[in-house]
């Protein structure tokens, strides 16, 4: 999660320029925008589900409970 954070807090200046352009062309793109946050947010949803299916490891790690 903190990767995707990161990833989103990286490219935020390419989004408010991407906004700023759009706006200048007289188009709303923030419907769009959010889209891509759900894409991306899905994504890493599936890939962790995938992986944890695949090596039967749980979400806190690896954490054993005896």
């Amino acid at each position: 999660m903190t990767a995707y954070l990161a990833g989103l807090s990286a490219l935020s200046p390419a989004f408010a320029a991407l906004q700023v352009l759009a706006l200048l062309a007289d188009t709303d793109i923030r419907g769009a925008l959010a889209g891509g946050y759900w894409v991306v947010g899905g994504g890493w949803l599936l890939m962790q589900w995938a992986e944890r299916g695949r090596t039967g490891q749980g979400l806190g790690g690896g954490w054993s409970a005896s």
